[in-house]
């Protein structure tokens, strides 16, 4: 909504309190909900108090953030007057107060495990995209959240990822730890071996960067990249000159008088 010139400040002050009665309305509706979630939460037979967990983890993410940019947290900054959401500390100490007058249900869960379960097959193109924001801080204390019941194969890949992005020699010399772990663990990723074979190499570490390339070109016969990562790996110079001579024989070689001949004769 725009603001119109006006001949006073009275009409001024109108226009303002009418824009903020319109944000204000936004606020209160997701009061509302919030206020709605508990209920609904402990009839599904969820634990209640997982809600203000929710923003609890936000804050914390949000402070991460800033310290991994040694920067002030903006956790508390929602936007004054023409903010659309109640504070985030509002809306921990509501829904836990909340969560403490409704009882526990008999059969409580946090839907962890099933949740994880289904989002499982999204989790490489998440963790990608979590990643690309570049934001170390915040992306650590998620993985950590998430590896507070075990570190699975697959999250110590994706913490290797974001170390080995991080570039640092201290932080490549962790991704490469990580990624060894997922490997011992079994059942890692394929592309735990690269991630191994990358880290390897900016760590000059070249026969080990290379050996788990070719691991993992073996475990991904169908890889898009392969000649880029063939020639990190050390083996495309020796692949180009075997496909060479089953093509046949030189032919400089064979008639090397003919082709001597042949390259002087003028073009007609």
């Amino acid at each position: 909504m725009a603001l119109v010139p006006v001949a006073s400040y009275a009409a001024y002050a109108v226009q303002i309190g009418l824009i903020d009665s319109i944000f204000r309305f936004s606020r209160e509706m997701e009061q509302e909900a919030d206020t709605g979630l508990v209920p609904l939460m402990t009839r599904a037979d969820y634990d209640p108090h997982e809600a203000p967990r929710i923003w609890e983890q936000l804050r914390d993410e949000q402070d991460a953030t800033a310290a991994a940019r040694k920067k002030r947290s903006w956790k508390d900054d929602n936007g004054g007057l023409f903010a659309t959401h109640p504070p985030t500390r509002e809306r921990v100490t509501a829904l836990r107060s909340l969560a403490e007058a409704w009882p526990m249900p008999a059969t409580a869960t946090d839907g962890r495990v099933a949740y994880y379960a289904a989002m499982r097959p999204w989790y490489p193109a998440m963790i990608d995209e979590q990643i690309k924001l570049n934001d170390f801080g915040a992306s650590e204390i998620l993985l950590t959240n998430l590896g507070r019941d075990g570190w699975t194969p697959e999250l110590l890949y994706v913490r290797g990822e974001l170390y080995r992005t991080r570039g640092r020699p201290e932080e490549l010399t962790a991704a490469g730890g990580y990624y060894r772990e997922a490997i011992a663990a079994g059942s890692a990723p394929a592309e735990a071996w690269r991630g191994l074979g990358l880290t390897s190499l900016r760590s000059g570490q070249t026969e080990a960067g290379r050996a788990a390339l070719k691991d993992y070109l073996a475990k991904k016969p169908d890889l898009a990249g392969r000649p880029m990562l063939a020639m990190l790996a050390g083996s495309a110079m020796r692949r180009n000159r075997s496909q060479r001579n089953s093509r046949g024989p030189d032919l400089r070689r064979a008639w090397p008088q003919r082709w001597s001949r042949a390259r002087r004769s003028p073009t007609r």
